[in-house]
Order: C-alpha cells, then sequence, then structure tokens
C-alpha cells in the first residue's frame, strides 16, 4: 500500500467544488482578494505538496489570510440568513404565494463549532434543503391546485406504508390529496413503480424484482449492498474525507469516479455503483486505513476500521464479479428501455443473457465457468484459484436466472402476442396464408371462457372464438397493407 501520509487535510482555506463533471480545489483568501493563481483559477491536481507550498510559500497567500481568514469565517453565519430571507424574496417577485418559514440556526453550536458554520457541514445543508423543498413543493401544490388536469407517480417514498393492501394504499392516496387541498377528479393518469397491488410491473422494473429476488436467496448479497451503503454515507457526509479519497485516488493513478449511492428502487443505481467502486476499490481501502491510523476521533476510527474490516478478499471478489454481471445485464435493461420493444425481442435477449451468465458464472458438465472479464483480470493477477473463489458467485449467478426466468415466464399464452408486431409478418405468399393461426387457436381457447377470481367472482369472456379468427385473417391484411406503404415500420 501507498504511502498517504502526505493526504492529511487541515487546511481551513482550502474550497472544493465539481464544476463541469471536474472536482476542483480553491483558495477562499486568494479568491476574496482577487488574485490570480492556480488556486482561483482552480486546481484538480491533488496533491499534498502544491497544497502545502501554498500555505507555506507563497507570501501573497499569507497577505490574503491575515486580511479576509477573520472576516471570511463571521461572515459565513451571517450569509446564511440572508439566502433564506433571498429565497422568500424571489418567490414573492414571481407571485408565488407561501407563509415564510424562518430558518432557525443553533446559535450556541456555532459558538463551539466554527465546522457548522461551513455550507459544506452537512447539518446545515440539511437546513438549507428543507428551506428550498418547502419553497419548491409550495409552487408545484399552487400550479396544480389551479391546472385543469394533473398526473401522478407514487413510490415507497412518497407515503409510509404499515400495510401495502390495495385498499390501504388507496386510502393513503386520498389523505394526501386531502391534505394537499387538490381536486382528485382531475387526475389524468396514475403511474406507480412499486405497488404490485395497484399496477402491473413493466419490463425494466421485473429485471430489478428478478435482481432482488436473487439478493433474498444469497443473504451475503444484502450484507453486501448494505457495506456500498456505509462506503457511500461515511465519504459523502465528510468533506475531508471525500477529498482525502480524491487525493490517494490521484496518487495511486485511479480514475477520479465518485462512490455513489444505491437507491432500492433503481436497478441501474446498483450498476452504476459497482461500477465505479470496482475501479477504484484500492484507493478506499488506502483511505480508510489512513483514517484508521491518524482519525483524532475515535468514533470516526471505529467506524473506518469497521468499514475497512468489511473490505475483505471476499468482498473484492465480489465486486469484480458484480462489476462483470451488471455488465451483461445492464446490457439486457438498455434493450428493455428502448421506446418500442418487440416481444419477441424481449425472449431472445432474455436467452442470451441466461446463456452468458451460465457460461460466464455457472459452467456445464464440459465446460468450467470463464469468470467474466474484472473477476479473470483479477484472479490472474493475484494468483488465485478456483477453489479459493466464494460459493456465493455461483449460488448468485444460478439465482438471478432463477430470477429471470420468474419474472419472465416463457408462456405460450405470453409468446402468442408476437403474432401481432407488424415486422414478423412473413413476406412469402406461401407463409403469410397460415400465419399466426395457431397462436390465434391458443389465444382464443383462453379468452373465450368464463375466468373465476380468486374471490369467487365470475368473469365472463371477452371475446368470441369463431370472430376472432375471422378478425384475424382480415387484420393481417391490414398490417401487411400499412407496412407495404410504410406506414409502420416492418
Amino acid at each position: 500500500m501507498k504511502n498517504t501520509s502526505k493526504h492529511q487535510i487541515k487546511w481551513e482555506w482550502l474550497e472544493y467544488c465539481e464544476i463541469d463533471e471536474t472536482l476542483l480545489m480553491f483558495c477562499k483568501w486568494c479568491k476574496e482578494a482577487k488574485y490570480d493563481n492556480i488556486f482561483t483559477q482552480g486546481t484538480s491536481t491533488f496533491k499534498r505538496d502544491i497544497v502545502k507550498c501554498h500555505e507555506e510559500k507563497d507570501q501573497r497567500h499569507q497577505r490574503a489570510k491575515q486580511q479576509f481568514g477573520p472576516i471570511l469565517t463571521d461572515r459565513l453565519f451571517e450569509s446564511d440568513l440572508k439566502v433564506i430571507h433571498q429565497m422568500n424574496l424571489i418567490t414573492k417577485c414571481n407571485n408565488i404565494s407561501l407563509t415564510p418559514q424562518p430558518l432557525k440556526f443553533p446559535t450556541e453550536e456555532l459558538s463551539e463549532s466554527n465546522n457548522y458554520r461551513d455550507y459544506l457541514n452537512s447539518t446545515a445543508a440539511r437546513k438549507f434543503i428543507e428551506a428550498i423543498v418547502h419553497i419548491i413543493e409550495t409552487n408545484l401544490i399552487n400550479e396544480i391546485q389551479i391546472s385543469n388536469n394533473w398526473s401522478i407517480m407514487i413510490d415507497e417514498r412518497l407515503i409510509k406504508l404499515e400495510d401495502c393492501g390495495a385498499k390501504n394504499i388507496m386510502k393513503k392516496l386520498e389523505t394526501f390529496i386531502t391534505q394537499k387541498k387538490l381536486s382528485i377528479t382531475n387526475i389524468a393518469h396514475f403511474g406507480s413503480d412499486r405497488a404490485s397491488t395497484m399496477t402491473v410491473h413493466c419490463i425494466a422494473y421485473r429485471l430489478h424484482l428478478a435482481g432482488q429476488d436473487a439478493a433474498k436467496e444469497v443473504p451475503y448479497f444484502k450484507e453486501y449492498e448494505a457495506i456500498c451503503k456505509s462506503l457511500y454515507n461515511y465519504f459523502s457526509s465528510s468533506y475531508k474525507q471525500m477529498l482525502n479519497l480524491k487525493m490517494i485516488q490521484e496518487t495511486n493513478d485511479d480514475p477520479q469516479l465518485n462512490l455513489l449511492n444505491i437507491i432500492n428502487t433503481r436497478w441501474l443505481s446498483m450498476s452504476n455503483a459497482v461500477r465505479n467502486l470496482h475501479q477504484i476499490l484500492d484507493s478506499v481501502k488506502d483511505a480508510l486505513n489512513y483514517d484508521v491510523i491518524t482519525a483524532k476521533n475515535k468514533q470516526d476510527q471505529k467506524k473506518a476500521k469497521e468499514l475497512l474490516n468489511n473490505l475483505d478478499p471476499n468482498f473484492t471478489l465480489i465486486t469484480k464479479f458484480l462489476a462483470d454481471l451488471m455488465f451483461i445485464l445492464t446490457k439486457l435493461i438498455n434493450i428493455f428501455q428502448r421506446d418500442y420493444v418487440n416481444i419477441s425481442d424481449v425472449q431472445f435477449n432474455l436467452d442470451i443473457t441466461i446463456s452468458t451468465i451460465t457460461t460466464q458464472f455457472i459452467g456445464n458438465e464440459n465446460a468450467t465457468p470463464t469468470y467474466g472479464t474484472f473477476l479473470r483480470e483479477y484472479l490472474e493477477k493475484n494468483s488465485i484459484n478456483s477453489a479459493q473463489i466464494p460459493s456465493s458467485i455461483t449460488e448468485f449467478a444460478k439465482a438471478i436466472i432463477k430470477g429471470l426466468k420468474s419474472r419472465f415466464p416463457n408462456t405460450s399464452l405470453y409468446n402468442s402476442m408476437k403474432i401481432f408486431e407488424p415486422n414478423l409478418l412473413p413476406r412469402k405468399d406461401s407463409d403469410f396464408s397460415n400465419y399466426g393461426e395457431a397462436e390465434i387457436e391458443l389465444l382464443a381457447n383462453f379468452y373465450d371462457n368464463d375466468k373465476q377470481t380468486k374471490d369467487g367472482k365470475i368473469v365472463t369472456a371477452l371475446i368470441d372464438k369463431q370472430e376472432l379468427k375471422q378478425e384475424w385473417r382480415l387484420v393481417k391484411e391490414i398490417i401487411k397493407t400499412m407496412r407495404e406503404f410504410n406506414l409502420i415500420e416492418g
């Protein structure tokens, strides 16, 4: 491991800002003095020598410190209330009617802790977010109240539920609408990404559920997800720890990637988080090890040690495995998120995905697993043989395949629907005459019968079998004509 003692962060004049997706360091004292140097222009070279040289040898920096250091410290708290006042003025100028909610700052704590005055402090930031959210929400609600129609999309973050049944969800939703003084009769569209009792899951979300199913079968992956979230919280909650990590990434020649949080309802968030983590994992370990050695706060030291212990060899192997697996699944979800997806495309790409996962991480009687790209490179680089690979990798690969098959059942009824896709109509007249007859027969047999629900109610047949067959022969000709005139992409 490389020496990380040079990454100590103790300079109160140092500011961090991300501009055009590039992380830069600034000197707030030199900026105030309007000097022209790399720390007023912003530098992405995160090296201690440069920072130390600027502090100890730049005479203009020393003059700026004497002139503006105390002023900037005192100015921070004063500007806090000014920002809130300006936010209220802006809402009034835009004819936004709201009752101002003054932001209360704990002045006693402010006098004891200069860090609390920094906008980068998590407590101060949370107060600002609450004030901003209040203004945005009030403005939005006002617009909805005067609109003729409005739409709503809900998930578990909008309403808290103890009972996830359809009746309770509707009751909670009605309460929410009433409290906001909205008109329920003006709802034009309703969407949900989670409540299975209220909606049918889209293709992309089914993939997310397949991943959840697999994680339930292999307990370690719930633990893995928790560790990833803890890593994100550890570094994102501390500006110093985050900047320390950035400096170590620079020293280790790791890419300047950020640790990302995992959102439970977003499959791609897991993919993006793992994609970044596997590339900077060594730097993350170095940063944690540095905090274990140098942290003055015992609680921070303990937290860093716990996280470092969690990043054991198994965690590293699983991270490399997931980087490969997520690459495969991301390709699949990108196909599912297209504006137009054929039913035949769904099964075709699912079959390819399942075959690829099997080849890389499960194997068969005639071939051993190939272990992907990132995992194989790590195994070869560290001389790790297959016997040392945790069984949870193969178990999770099998579980994800099981989840895919469960969430995307290859049923004859579902596949029969593909006959309505214009691009699958045969071009030869000899094939066209009998095209879709077997599928229509199957659909007719299913929908021409009465059905009974779980609560005993009878649902009458939706169609007449003979009429459906006659209509199908006509529909085929209509679709064929439309395709020939390029009215439908075929």
